[in-house]
């Protein structure tokens, strides 16, 4: 039999993101407590119902001494026993005062108040009153803002908890991960819990379908069999021989090869480093995502070095009839190699040198080069490319609608929209909106081409529909408009000042 309200083993995928959800109400039925780990004390309320030719019922209270007062048949000292134990104990006490044998049944109806003081790597410690059906995890969440803390900085495999009558070190990832419900008990009156910071971690370097990964804290003198037993590999991980590094004292390392069953026999030490490799000629599921006018935009599966755009497109439905086929980009967000340009133009085969690019003002230019030298991204043309490339894990395939014109910003006379013409340079476009301004720029002109919520700075070598053309303002109207203007009307107002007591002066002295 199981009584209670709550108990945080029901859904234990749910452990890493919610909250328990302590109930209130004071009549509420504790039937999913689990009662060999519920122990009893002051506050638990129990209901003990004699069968018989009338029914008789009772309610009595367990105080802080753990003892059970019933009116009618007196005390009964129970200590602090399990929720199982208690009612066995009950059931033998009510039957010792019968005259005769009854059917006994005792439910708990109310579990207790707990008091317990948190402290430690947490960020609200001090002492919450928590129900009693609250097991060691609700109590450490509940003073961290409602969060686990970081299992990677932590160390929750040591969680110390002192009561009254013991000390005891609970291994929280025992539960977390696998769910044995021992390590992760029910608080008890009084209780201290302190949560230190990890001075004992290694860094696991492997395919792992888990909540923590990279450093992990590790428990005192805990072996490597025991360890690897916490950890959920994906299932590309190869474990059949693992590569460990071991820490030594003179700050280097000793590496060796070891198959699995050698493992019990490694005690692990701070700043250990494990490498499980992934299995060869395993193929993981890798990722696409695909926007713009297609029928169906969204992510899809591809395999590594194999599927092409044209594969993609097609099981995404294909483009829309407003789509602008010739405008389609790859946008790769990742280290890549230099086949592809991704600052100045689609049609070069070699990144291009942005320290060549004269008309670009210094803090645009050195920009440009960092992007160059770091190779943040690089935008792949669809057209020039063509429908054969091979996509490659978090490709953005950007499939934009069809734009009949280009867009003037900045320092001309009329900026806006104007009809886009093949072939046009953007001094004709410049032109239609009349001209420049006496403040813009006119060497440093630049383009924008936008892809989706990608943008590329483009140096309008080459202008293409739905392109912006920016003039921004010249040095030398910058420097009059916030630096010169605001000096000369300053000193014209000084002297205005001055102007007005001389002539006041000259005034009054009349």
């Amino acid at each position: 039999m199981k009584m209670g309200i709550f108990d945080y083993s029901k859904n234990n995928q749910n452990a890493l993101n919610t909250q328990p959800n302590f109930a209130t109400d004071q009549n509420e039925t504790y039937n999913s407590v689990d009662p060999d780990q519920y122990f009893i004390g002051g506050g638990d309320v129990f209901k003990i119902t004699i069968i018989g030719n009338s029914s008789i019922q009772y309610t009595a209270t367990i105080n802080q001494q753990c003892e059970l007062f019933i009116s009618e048949l007196g005390i009964k000292k129970l200590g602090k026993v399990c929720l199982t134990e208690a009612q066995k104990q009950i059931i033998e006490f009510v039957q010792t005062k019968l005259k005769k044998a009854n059917d006994i049944h005792v439910d708990l109806i109310k579990a207790k108040r707990v008091t317990a003081s948190i402290n430690g790597a947490i960020t609200g410690p001090g002492t919450y009153s928590l129900p009693g059906t609250s097991r060691i995890l609700d109590a450490i969440r509940q003073a961290n803002n409602g969060m686990i803390p970081s299992m990677n900085e932590c160390n929750l495999r040591e969680i110390q908890c002192t009561s009254q009558d013991s000390i005891t070190t609970i291994d929280l990832f025992g539960y977390l991960f696998k769910n044995d419900m021992a390590c992760n008990p029910y608080l008890y009156p009084c209780e201290n819990i302190n949560v230190s910071f990890a001075t004992r971690r290694v860094y696991v370097n492997a395919p792992l379908k888990m909540a923590v990964t990279g450093w992990i804290p590790i428990k005192e003198k805990e072996t490597l069999f025991d360890f690897l037993s916490y950890l959920k590999f994906d299932a590309s991980a190869d474990t059949t021989m693992i590569f460990f590094q071991s820490s030594i004292s003179d700050n280097s390392r000793s590496s060796r090869s070891i198959s699995y069953g050698e493992t019990s026999s490694i005690v692990l030490q701070d700043r250990d480093i494990i490498t499980i490799p992934s299995k060869k000629n395993y193929a993981p599921v890798i990722f696409v995502n695909i926007g713009g006018e297609v029928a169906q935009p969204g992510l899809y599966p591809i395999i590594k070095d194999s599927t092409t755009i044209e594969n993609v497109l097609k099981i995404a439905g294909g483009i829309t009839q407003y789509a602008d086929l010739s405008r389609a980009v790859i946008v790769r967000r990742s280290k890549v190699d230099e086949r592809f340009d991704s600052l100045k133009s689609f049609q070069n085969n070699n990144l291009p040198n942005t320290n060549n690019i004269t008309t670009v003002r210094p803090e645009m230019n050195t920009g440009l080069s960092k992007m160059n030298a770091t190779k943040d991204y690089a935008i792949i043309d669809l057209e020039s490319a063509g429908m054969s490339v091979k996509l490659f894990a978090n490709d953005n395939i950007i499939v934009p609608p069809i734009d009949h014109f280009i867009y003037i910003s900045g320092d001309v006379k009329k900026s806006g929209a104007y009809q886009y013409i093949s072939g046009k340079s953007y001094r004709y476009y410049i032109a239609l909106a009349g001209g420049y301004t006496g403040k813009a720029d006119k060497s440093n002109v630049f383009g924008v081409r936008n892809f989706g919520t990608f943008s590329q700075i483009t140096d309008l070598s080459e202008i293409r529909a739905a392109d912006v053309i920016v003039v921004p303002d010249s040095q030398q109207a910058k420097f009059l408009t916030n630096v010169f203007l605001p000096i000369l009307q300053t000193s014209a107002t000084i002297v205005s000042v001055f102007l007005a007591i001389y002539s006041l002066s000259h005034t009054t002295g009349k």
